[in-house]
């Protein structure tokens, strides 16, 4: 009888396995790129997401809006021209 148990349910388990095997669905090319595909896209749209965010913060951090230093001085000088020299040496 117990042999019987056990080989009831070794036959029980070897025809699980078998079935759970063989209902593997097929998945045409063109399903499985665009599977692929939606995956890079997932993929591309959480990594921009993230650069800027990180360039928000990381502007953010170092604005200031009164800057500590001088950074440029610029001079503007007019440069005599030809017509206005000759006028003067008239």
């Amino acid at each position: 009888m117990l042999t019987n148990k056990k080989l009831a349910t070794s036959a029980l388990i070897a025809s699980a396995l078998f079935c759970t095997s063989s209902q593997a669905t097929e998945l045409s090319l063109k399903e499985y790129a665009s599977a692929m595909i939606a995956h890079a896209v997932e993929t591309t749209v959480d990594e921009i997401r993230l650069a800027v965010h990180t360039d928000i913060l990381n502007a953010a951090h170092s604005f200031e809006l009164e800057p500590s230093t001088m950074l440029t001085r610029v001079t503007i000088t007019d440069i005599e021209t030809e017509d206005e020299e000759e006028e003067k040496s008239e």
